[in-house]
């Protein structure tokens, strides 16, 4: 994949800056900090700020906004240069940008006089999302908006999921600058390539106008913010793909799609996972090649299940002895399992509640669940006490040892695979190793035999508020495998459970989407790789409306939970989100 370059030694050798990973972060951080702060200040009521003064502001903070780009450029390919400069240089910039927002806000200025995203989209997000600040910055009181607001002010109706897209279609023109920057030092520098790099950031200054007047228009919409932005999406990525020499028919736009409240797809807050990389380029080990260049490997389907919709549901087993199978789905996770040492130190599989305690009750709904078409995997994790710690027992000694002895398990009791529920880790800090032990044992486990299908389960907050698209890239770039059948490099995970449970659906789809484009450029995903776990109890949204968009974007669902306590209301639910699914398929 591409990434900022992590090699120090190659950064000094090429002219860059050593810390050119972290400082590209933080003008992102910057920058987007700026977007919300001008977004925040067009919710405000003309009560609180008059339009003249409105006006006046945002264009202030655009002037400002713009002359982070020349620093973020001049800094990143200084040798000289570090994050610490770089935070030096933009200070008065954000300092100023702070003094701004709090005269319109009448927000009172802290004594760090240094300000982070704002939450406009996602107050009230619950505390299971894990929302972030910003690397190096202090976080402010988050400002929320609501759509009743959006749609008395005159603006857009899509006003949000506008102000979102426009976000993904800027950062993904950033993302393309820094891939071209991570060219060999001779090739960055050729004319075409310096000036394609020009040509990039005219196109990105040409998106805030269509931005501003869309938003700000009742009659538009995301459609029409779309449609207006074609043109430009098509020129960037004409323009990028001659400058790295890709041909047109390789590679495509990440722009698809909305990414949630702060839109973004470069990786987590803190930079030192990198970004989510170029169009269409993935890397075998997870990490940019010692040349920067985007000639790599790419990844592929690991299972043959993998590329197959999947409309399954959790089991949640240890609430009754009773084994009802659930009807129309198509997959079950068994939930929830552990691993653990035995007194002789030996790697065992356990918990999966009363079922496993009769392990022939267990073997026969399984076998009654392949009899309907039903694959069955066991899930492992999740979020709370001695389930979600299981990942601590891992080591660099036996975890090829637990693979074996999943791999085992699954060949005693007919299983399809193993979903892996890694809840544990609230950033791609926050123990890595680990987290790459995590991958490992993915890894080990499909070369055993690539046919196990295999999943990986992550909270639906995407962008550089929330720190999950760091931990999964740490847990994937680990399970990377080369296939023994095909030879081929594959991702060790055939699919990502996103679970989308307690915001609002447009909230939550604008994350999935976020995620989407990101496993869709970095590991080769097919949009039936995505799945939308839904759980209709949180009463967050209509869980059979968030199921036919699924269907419209290709992507699968899975539904939390399917209780064996009450099968015929679980069943109901199921049949509901499978009617809407299917009627989605059909209408389009």
């Amino acid at each position: 994949m591409s990434s900022p370059v992590t090699n120090n030694n190659q950064i000094q050798n090429t002219g860059r800056s050593a810390d050119a990973d972290l400082i590209y972060q933080q003008y992102l951080s910057y920058y987007n900090d700026i977007n919300n702060k001008i977004n925040a200040i067009n919710q405000l009521p003309t009560s609180q700020l008059s339009q003249t003064a409105r006006t006046q502001d945002i264009s202030q903070l655009v002037s400002l906004q713009q002359q982070l780009y020349p620093l973020y450029q001049s800094q990143y390919t200084n040798s000289t240069a570090t994050l610490a400069t770089f935070k030096s240089a933009c200070a008065t910039i954000e300092n100023q940008a702070t003094q701004i927002y709090n005269t319109a806000t009448n927000t009172q200025t802290t004594s760090s006089g240094s300000s982070s995203p704002i939450n406009v989209y996602t107050g009230g997000v619950s505390s299971s999302s894990g929302s972030t600040s910003s690397t190096g910055s202090t976080s402010t009181s988050s400002t929320s908006s609501t759509t009743s607001t959006t749609k008395s002010s005159g603006r857009s109706p899509d006003a949000s999921a506008i102000y979102s897209q426009y976000l993904t279609y800027y950062n993904d023109i950033n993302t393309k600058i820094n891939a071209i920057n991570q060219l060999p030092y001779t090739q960055v520098n050729q004319t075409n390539v310096v000036t394609a790099k020009q040509q990039l950031v005219a196109l990105q200054q040409q998106l805030y106008p269509l931005y501003t007047s869309q938003y700000n228009d009742s009659t538009k919409t995301l459609a029409t913010f779309q449609a207006a932005c074609a043109a430009i999406e098509a020129q960037v990525t004409q323009t990028y793909n001659n400058a790295m020499g890709i041909s047109s028919g390789t590679s495509g736009t990440s722009t698809t799609g909305t990414t949630g409240s702060t839109g973004t797809t470069t990786g987590t807050t803190t930079g030192t996972t990198g970004s989510t990389g170029s169009t269409g380029t993935t890397g075998t080990t997870g990490t940019t090649g010692s040349t920067g260049t985007t000639g790599v490997t790419p990844v592929t389907q690991g299972s043959s299940a993998a590329g197959t919709i999947e409309n399954g549901t959790w089991y949640v087993d240890w609430t009754s002895w009773n084994t009802p199978v659930p009807q129309g789905v198509n997959a079950v996770n068994i939930f929830v399992g552990n691993m653990s040492l035995d007194a002789n130190g030996k790697p065992t599989i356990g918990g999966f509640g009363t079922m496993s305690q009769n392990q022939a009750q267990m073997d026969a709904f399984i076998q009654n669940c392949h009899a309907q078409g039903i694959s069955v995997k066991i899930s492992l994790g999740g979020s709370g006490g001695a389930y979600d710690n299981t990942w601590d027992v891992l080591t660099n000694s036996n975890v090829q040892g637990f693979a074996q002895a999943l791999a085992s398990y699954c060949k005693a009791h007919g299983l399809d695979g193993v979903d892996f529920d890694c809840e544990e880790f609230t950033s791609a800090q926050n123990n890595p190793s680990q987290q790459a032990l995590v991958g490992t044992l993915i890894k080990d486990f499909k070369t055993i035999n690539p046919n196990f299908i295999t999943s990986l389960d992550t909270n639906a907050g995407f962008g550089p508020n929330f720190p999950w698209q760091g931990v999964v890239q740490n847990i994937m770039n680990a399970a990377l495998y080369t296939n023994p059948t095909t030879g081929k490099t594959a991702s060790g995970v055939d699919r990502v459970n996103i679970m989308a449970y307690f915001n609002s659906q447009s909230d939550e789809q604008g994350w999935i989407t976020g995620w989407a484009n990101w496993l869709k450029t970095t590991y080769n995903f097919s949009p039936s790789q995505i799945t939308v776990g839904l759980d209709p109890a949180s009463g967050a949204y209509d869980a059979n409306a968030f199921a036919a968009w699924a269907a419209q974007q290709g992507y699968s669902t899975s539904y939390w939970d399917y209780d064996p306590n009450n099968p015929t209301q679980s069943n109901q639910i199921a049949t509901g989100i499978l009617n809407a699914y299917n009627g989605a398929k059909k209408a389009a």
